[in-house]
């Protein structure tokens, strides 16, 4: 199993200036088996060739990610294809909420073709705006090339748990976002609040998430760490990566 890290590992430190170099340096650092550059990066900023050298040197897999429509799946297929990433990670757009499964389907049936034309699979991933039924219809349907990243959170916005997740996907996900989160009960007892905590602390059972994905190719590890007295989290979401890998790899060794 590939573990490793992306850009939304340390989303905080992206919005406050760390690159795809910096964090291919966090990734040599750590000893990751892979690197995923997603959107909240800005793709025309990279220089993919220095950063896919520098990978291929450390034996690090570069994986890419984006969001919105066929035309943004494109344009990372370009870039899968220069780096050598395996999948297209993808957040359909909300723009897409009011179509049907086919619909969509067709839409990005020949964005998916242009993956595999470029060595990579489409990877579609959860996130708040289809449930995970209809994600699978919508994978069936693209067929050939079209495959699932599956995030360990992002279905409460659709209120659906880890194992509805997984009947519904479990199948389809070669990519793993690893991502641990707490839910806890309003003070006033009206409503939860969700939040992230670091990796294997929180409620998120990584163990049969490992047992229950047959396809899984590679595992990332994601965080939402909450800000403290209103400021960004910095120093803390950087603290927590090196034992939230270390706990994500003695989960898939055992």
């Amino acid at each position: 199993m590939k573990i490793g890290i992306g850009s939304y590992t340390y989303p905080w430190n992206v919005q406050r200036g760390m690159t795809a170099a910096d964090l291919l340096d966090r990734a040599i650092a750590l000893n990751a088996d892979l690197l995923q550059v997603n959107d909240n990066l800005e793709f025309s900023s990279i220089d993919w060739t220095s950063l896919s050298s520098k990978a291929k040197s450390n034996r690090i897999e570069l994986q890419v990610g984006n969001v919105g429509g066929p035309e943004d799946v494109i344009l990372c297929a370009k870039i899968a294809g220069r780096v050598g990433s395996p999948i297209v990670r993808f957040v359909i757009g909300q723009a897409f909420v009011s179509q049907s499964v086919h619909e969509v389907a067709d839409d990005f049936r020949d964005a998916a073709r242009i993956c595999m034309e470029n060595g990579a699979r489409l990877a579609i991933e959860n996130h708040d705006f289809f449930t995970t039924k209809q994600l699978a219809e919508i994978v069936s349907l693209i067929g050939h090339g079209c495959s699932i990243t599956l995030d360990t959170a992002n279905s409460l916005a659709t209120l659906e748990g880890t194992e509805c997740i997984v009947n519904h996907l479990g199948p389809h996900v070669v990519c793993l976002h690893a991502k641990d989160i707490v839910l806890e009960r309003e003070f006033h007892m009206l409503g939860f609040r969700v939040f992230g905590v670091p990796t294997g602390h929180g409620a998120v059972d990584f163990h049969y998430l490992r047992d229950n994905l047959p396809s899984l190719e590679s595992v990332v590890l994601e965080q939402w760490t909450p800000p403290a007295n209103n400021q960004p989290p910095l120093a803390s979401e950087r603290e927590a990566v090196e034992p939230g890998l270390n706990f994500l790899r003695g989960v898939w060794a055992s």
